[in-house]
């Protein structure tokens, strides 16, 4: 139960209704949901991931991880880093291949299944996407536009 107690020597009665107004539009968020996933276990995950990248990944083994259930997981994880999951993943396997594409002439078909995709076309598929040009565009593009491409950070506060 909810409940507003305010004085009346205290309050005018237009201060009153702005805060009666205020108190019935509010809505509790629970800690928990407002923050994400806390700190550590966020860095646990994305280090479980970044380390895995060759490897299926799926949201059942990182709510493992981070020790929640798999639909409370999802939830918090996207609060946490603006992305879904499987967004994450796919973004942090784009950023490593990308890393790889600079070092060299590395096989296109190496790289995508060195990062965890499961063929080159589901790759240059993904990539073209999320990079807009091919994996072979830009491993041959100059340097310096190669590495000034957008690339994400997520930072883990450590205190909250």
């Amino acid at each position: 139960m909810n409940l507003l107690v305010m004085g009346s020597r205290v309050v005018t009665e237009n201060l009153a209704w702005q805060l009666a107004d205020a108190f019935i539009q509010a809505s509790y968020v629970p800690k928990e949901q407002e923050r994400g996933i806390p700190p550590r276990r966020l860095a646990r995950v994305i280090e479980h991931v970044r380390k895995n990248l060759d490897k299926p990944l799926a949201v059942s083994v990182l709510s493992r991880v981070a020790e929640l259930s798999q639909s409370h997981f999802s939830k918090l994880f996207k609060l946490s880093t603006g992305l879904a999951p499987h967004q994450f993943v796919l973004q942090e396997r784009i950023n490593r291949s990308k890393e790889l594409l600079r070092q060299g002439d590395a096989k296109i078909v190496d790289i995508a299944l060195g990062v965890g995709f499961e063929n080159q076309a589901h790759f240059t598929t993904v990539f073209g996407n999320l990079v807009g040009m091919t994996p072979r565009q830009f491993q041959r593009s100059s340097g310096s536009e190669a590495s000034e491409m957008y690339r994400p950070q997520l930072s883990v506060a450590e205190s909250w």
